[in-house]
Order: C-alpha cells, then structure tokens, then sequence
C-alpha cells in the first residue's frame, strides 16, 4: 500500500540550533528561515514570530552556542544572528 503521506519539517527551537550549528557556512549572518528550505519555510504559517521568539530567548540563556543576535539589524523584518 502507497503512502500519501508529506514530509513535514519541524518548527522547533531544538530543530533550528541543530540545523543552524550544521550550516555549510557558520562564519556569516543568518536569520531563522535561513536554517529551512524555502518549501518547508512556507509551511510555518503563523508560527513563525513564535518560534523566532523561543529562538531568541534560547540563544540568550546559551551563550556557548556562540550564536549572537545581531542587535539593531533585521533582513525582511527578521531577527539576525550571528556565530562568534
């Protein structure tokens, strides 16, 4: 039996570090969309300002990351972060 089941991307905090720490280029600026394809990003809907949000308040309470909010600077209204 076939099944007609769609791939659904995952909108967490875990899933965006995961995929932001693997990144092919860690050096530069990235907001969250940047962490998805532009496919999957178009399935968030509504939750996007959300998980921005639980995005940001995780980088804060993990500096050893080494993600950095990149204050007073946003691309198409969004958050930009940084590796340091």
């Amino acid at each position: 039996m076939a099944s007609n089941s769609v791939f659904k991307p995952s909108f967490s905090v875990d899933e965006v570090v995961s995929r932001v720490l693997s990144m092919s280029s860690p050096s530069g600026e990235f907001t969250v969309p940047d962490a998805y394809t532009n496919d999957e990003w178009s399935q968030i809907g509504r939750r996007a300002g959300a998980l921005g949000k639980s995005f940001n308040r995780y980088v804060l309470e993990h500096p050893e990351l080494g993600i950095r909010y990149v204050e007073n600077h946003k691309v198409k209204g969004r958050a930009v972060y940084k590796f340091i």
